[in-house]
């Protein structure tokens, strides 16, 4: 995974910590503003995260899609050049006239 990745689910994942160690009073009506307001910011907070993180992934996506074309552009020029360094030494050494006898 890569740094950024990393650190951004590591973030992620400091966020949705601190959403499961807040304290969930038992009655409704025992809701106090600070506690409203703390779970709305850390609330807001895990949204950017998430979208920290797609755009991360949506990166990493498009730059492994670039190596893959790139690695397969590499292959096919190396097999074009295989098959002429091929017939240029079958031809030198006449491979295929020996081959047919």
């Amino acid at each position: 995974m890569s740094r950024p990745l990393k650190s951004l689910t590591k973030r992620a994942a400091l966020s949705v910590q601190e959403l499961l160690d807040k304290k969930v009073p038992k009655e409704p009506d025992a809701l106090d503003d600070e506690y409203l307001l703390a779970l709305c910011e850390t609330h807001d907070q895990l949204n950017n995260d998430i979208e920290d993180l797609s755009e991360a992934h949506s990166d990493l996506k498009e730059v492994n899609s670039k190596w893959t074309s790139l690695i397969l552009r590499c292959n096919l020029a190396e097999k074009a050049a295989n098959e002429n360094a091929y017939e240029e030494m079958a031809s030198f050494y006449k491979i295929e006239e020996r081959l047919n006898d």
